[in-house]
């Protein structure tokens, strides 16, 4: 990554969390939720990497991104300030 470039596939997922959060969804007897967006990813540049390997390691960012608190994105274990 050059620096002070964000990967694309960032700035999509803080574009779609930007778009969900906020929302209200509302539900039926007057009941609403608010919408909150948790992502976790992961990018490589090798096109070599296991597949397993990657899904892990995109699963334990999410796993961050849950227990860092709502509307997180986080990248192979960097979280967003949201």
């Amino acid at each position: 990554m050059i620096a002070g470039q964000m990967p694309v596939c960032i700035i999509k997922a803080e574009a779609i969390r930007r778009a969900v959060v906020g929302h209200t969804l509302m539900l039926e007897g007057g009941r609403s939720i608010h919408l909150t967006v948790r992502i976790g990813m992961i990018y490589t540049e090798d096109p070599d990497t296991p597949f397993e390997q990657l899904y892990r390691q995109a699963d334990e960012a999410l796993y961050i991104s849950k227990t860092n608190g709502k509307n997180k994105v986080t990248v192979g274990g960097h979280s967003s300030v949201s």
